[in-house]
């Protein structure tokens, strides 16, 4: 079964859905859009990726703001994501005063441990302190996947074996089965070359069954995924996602510009955005 998105999720219908968005805030369902629409982006201190890659992938008229969160010198990863979900109020609230829409946490190993729910409260705890909807790259992927109708991912993973059996086991408790590829290299995300997740990403496909609810998802912000995503967004028989890739999405639906996804300058954004609502209807 997909993850189940429920009342209380921040998400609004996609537009052009006839669902009312239950429980949104005021202003936050799908709107016609003039002037700038401006979100936030809270990034890992390190990660070199998020920032151009969510840049490269808001559509015209939305700007993103970025503020690092920094965890103390000497914790080994494993700390650092303990310390990220535990501690993030600095980093929101540096984004305070600028007239945001929405603030994405571009770190899905953080809320992993929580599961599907626990990420889901952990965001409605962060949106009510700070006054507007906050959003984690696993909550934005577990609506994607939800609306999508999946029941089958094969996860490509960057990541050292134990956090990917976070990960997967993030989804199995959403519902899910999954299967693991895990990415050649040194275990370190922010190593990970552009080559290596296409080679990935095609090697993952070429196991796949064209049917429908299953999909391809390339774990971590930190994995340099868009290119490979906007190579075989025109011939993949089934949806291939990232964290950024759908954090980005899930950033202009929220904000709502939702309109805007259907002139996003990717190939792989504007796919997600016409098989979720396919799958919405």
């Amino acid at each position: 079964m997909p993850p189940d998105i429920t009342p209380n999720s921040p998400f609004p219908p996609p537009h052009g859905s006839a669902v009312p968005a239950v429980g949104a805030p005021p202003g936050r369902r799908d709107r016609a859009v003039s002037g700038t629409v401006r979100v936030g982006i809270v990034v890992p201190a390190s990660n070199p990726t998020v920032e151009p890659e969510i840049q490269r992938l808001l559509p015209a008229r939305m700007v993103g703001y970025t503020a690092r969160i920094v965890a103390p010198a000497g914790l080994d990863l494993r700390d650092r994501l303990t310390w990220y979900r535990e501690n993030p109020e600095d980093s929101l609230d540096s984004l305070r005063g600028l007239g945001l829409s929405a603030v994405l946490v571009a770190c899905t190993g953080a809320t992993y441990p929580l599961g599907v729910e626990g990420d889901r409260a952990w965001s409605a705890a962060q949106s009510a302190r700070l006054g507007l909807p906050v959003l984690t790259s696993a909550g934005a992927l577990a609506e994607a996947l939800s609306l999508l109708d999946t029941a089958h991912v094969s996860l490509v993973s960057p990541y050292p074996a134990w956090l990917t059996d976070q990960c997967a086991a993030f989804w199995r408790g959403a519902g899910l089965s999954v299967r693991e590829f895990p990415l050649s290299g040194t275990g370190a995300i922010y190593d990970t070359a552009p080559e290596d997740v296409g080679a990935a990403v095609r090697a993952t496909l070429a196991t796949e069954t064209p049917a429908g609810g299953r999909a391809v998802v390339v774990t971590g912000t930190g994995a340099p995924s868009l290119a490979a995503l906007d190579a075989v967004a025109a011939s993949s028989p089934i949806p291939v996602l990232s964290s950024n890739l759908a954090g980005a999405w899930a950033l202009a639906r929220v904000a709502g510009a939702g309109g805007l996804l259907a002139h996003a300058p990717g190939a792989a954004l504007r796919r997600l955005d016409r098989d979720t609502l396919e799958g919405a209807r």
